[in-house]
């Protein structure tokens, strides 16, 4: 079929509209004509619709002019990993008595911190999380 997009079923409204991004990544409304439905994905036609990028998630929040933030290439992103630092044996052991005596903290939690803080690279992120409910003590030293 020629002249023919394929998008998710969830793209496409009750009145044969979808919304793609515009300028300024402000949504727009197109008005197409749908082809044929098949299984979770239409095949739908329409002018303009070529090469622009489709809101494949059609909420009652979203609609024309609305400035959106576009994910793009969701499916292929990975993830940032995770800040590491390595930290000096009397932070560590600072921290891990905090954690042991904290009795606020769910068993599972303290675990996995235990886990985290046996390793020679910890995330950046929990040591920060923790030594803010410490009160700042060793924050600054390696």
């Amino acid at each position: 079929m020629e002249r023919v997009v394929r998008l998710p079923a969830s793209a496409l409204a009750t009145d044969e509209t979808v919304l793609v991004i515009g300028d300024g990544d402000r949504l727009e409304e197109l008005q197409v004509r749908l082809i044929r439905r098949q299984g979770d994905d239409v095949l739908v036609r329409g002018a303009g619709l070529e090469g622009r990028e489709v809101v494949v998630g059609r909420t009652p929040l979203l609609g024309e002019g609305i400035l959106v933030r576009p994910l793009r290439d969701v499916e292929n992103a990975q993830p940032e990993p995770p800040a590491m630092l390595e930290i000096g044996t009397e932070r560590r052991a600072r921290i891990i008595t905090f954690v042991e005596g904290n009795h606020h903290m769910p068993d599972e939690a303290k675990e996995r911190g235990l886990t985290a803080l046996s390793r020679p690279q910890v995330p950046a992120s929990m040591v920060e999380r923790i030594e803010s409910r410490m009160g700042g003590v060793g924050r600054h030293s390696a």
